[in-house]
């Protein structure tokens, strides 16, 4: 399964230095806050979507065209490292895991993947 639990709210780690200059959240660019503010208020409205999405065959789109049909992910990725930048509540990192990667899945929305989270621990 993804590796949720060392993903970080808004900037990426490598030990203990943050990317792009980012060390509190004053650093943080008004867009950016913004935008994990929106997602945090919307992340309810998308538990059931993600329940389906983690459970089954992987679909595409708003019209959810089977990957059986569209061919997208590669049916092995055992031993590749996969990142899923904007997971929200990584359904595609559950994909890619199940397909043998050593996936991470990296989200500036704590409510997103508190759900990612919870899902995992159902699926494991």
């Amino acid at each position: 399964m993804p590796d949720l639990e060392h993903s970080q709210p808004m900037a990426a780690k490598t030990d203990n230095v943050m990317t792009d200059g980012i060390k509190t959240e004053s650093d943080i660019p008004p867009y950016a806050l913004a935008n994990r503010e929106i997602w945090q208020t919307w992340a309810a409205d998308y538990v059931e979507a993600a329940k389906r999405a983690w459970s089954g065959e992987p679909k595409w789109g708003i019209w959810g065209i089977p990957d059986s049909e569209v061919g997208l992910l590669p049916v092995d990725l055992s031993g590749l490292r996969c990142l899923e930048i904007g997971c929200g509540t990584a359904y595609v990192s559950a994909w890619l895991a199940r397909r043998g990667g050593d996936a991470v899945g990296l989200d500036p929305t704590p409510n997103q993947l508190a759900t990612a989270r919870e899902l995992q621990t159902r699926h494991e």
